[in-house]
């Protein structure tokens, strides 16, 4: 069954606006509820009309609902491919597009037989036949989304009882602690040098994956033997994403440099960066850009680097008022040189 939600936007007048929103077929989809409130409205008023707009999210429900064709769940002759089909009918209004899509491609995998001989030799079978294809990681991803669709065959009955299903153990954290070692490790392991001067980056500015990847080139500013690399603040508040400025020591900039100009002139400092390549490129130093951040906190902490300038470092909120006016980018500069050297070697 399509769920529908409820989503309000705020007007230049201080009004409110509702929209109805809901998956189909793995695409979002918004309507217009008709419920709109006046200026400036009271708590009152708001929850007044957000109950009229649920009202209309409901009555949409049910019309949705109309269409669903239901399966018997006493029909002894369900097939697999039925049963994914009505299994992510039921879950396209709950979960996000790309994870019915996700879901939608493994389940189409499974074998073409009745959903009551699905047994724990087949599940095992079929993992085998998986594992000459993908690595051991995506292999435990496709066989979570399996055990949910089997589950949901549990509950509307179509098995008795859930088989077993085999998980193969994945390393997912990598090693506990990061060495400095491991770190030039990763670096040296890079094949060209968009990845390595990636690497470099990561480990010696601590930024986030994401800050990473979308960085654009005009966000390094070169200034005599070092540069000044202003991180851009998020778009949604909640990815905890704070502008900053970091103060970049001479051999990363040195190298910045030459990437430039063999590069020639590109919208981002790595074009070719995308978070599932940055994850690719670290994986086999075991090694994630999540750590890669953890080791730059580390090395700042292990050369007695003070605590108001870490938070600024990596872009957490200041602990007083205090501390976030009297920030300057002298103050972490020696700091950023230090990591700097445990990087490169010097």
């Amino acid at each position: 069954m399509t769920r529908v939600g409820v989503s309000a936007r705020t007007r230049n007048n201080g009004s409110l606006t509702y929209f109805l929103r809901w998956r189909a077929n793995g695409k979002a989809m918004t309507k217009h509820s008709g419920i709109r409130t006046g200026p400036r409205p009271t708590k009152r008023e708001v929850d007044r009309f957000e109950n009229l707009a649920k009202e209309a999210a409901l009555e949409l429900q049910r019309e949705l609902a109309k269409d669903i064709v239901p399966i018997a769940c006493t029909d002894p002759t369900i097939t697999v491919p039925r049963a994914v089909l009505a299994y992510l009918e039921s879950i396209s209004g709950l979960q996000a597009g790309c994870t019915v899509n996700a879901k939608c491609r493994t389940l189409d995998l499974l074998p073409d037989i009745r959903v009551g001989d699905v047994t724990a030799d087949t599940l095992a079978e079929w993992t085998e036949n998986r594992a000459q294809t993908v690595c051991d990681r995506t292999r435990y991803t496709e066989i979570a989304y399996v055990g949910a669709f089997l589950d949901w065959c549990v509950r509307k009955g179509f098995l008795a009882i859930k088989p077993t299903l085999p998980r193969p153990v994945v390393d997912w954290q990598g090693p506990a602690v990061v060495e400095d070692s491991q770190i030039r490790a990763a670096i040296s392991a890079q094949t060209n040098d968009s990845q390595r001067l990636a690497v470099q980056i990561l480990a010696c500015t601590g930024l986030r994956n994401a800050e990473l990847v979308w960085l654009p080139d005009s966000a390094v500013l070169i200034q005599g033997s070092g540069a000044i690399l202003s991180v851009p603040k998020g778009e949604r508040e909640r990815t905890k994403r704070h502008g900053r400025q970091l103060p970049l020591g001479p051999m990363l900039t040195e190298r910045i440099i030459a990437y430039r100009a063999e590069r020639g002139i590109a919208d981002r400092i790595i074009p070719s960066c995308i978070p599932t390549i940055l994850n690719r490129w670290l994986r086999p130093s075991r090694l994630a850009p999540k750590q890669c951040r953890q080791w730059f906190l580390s090395a700042l902490e292990r050369d007695s680097c003070p605590d108001y300038v870490i938070r600024r470092l990596l872009g957490h909120a200041p602990d007083r008022t205090r501390r976030a006016y009297s920030f300057q980018l002298s103050d972490a500069r020696p700091w950023m040189e230090k990591v700097e050297q445990r990087v490169f070697g010097a």
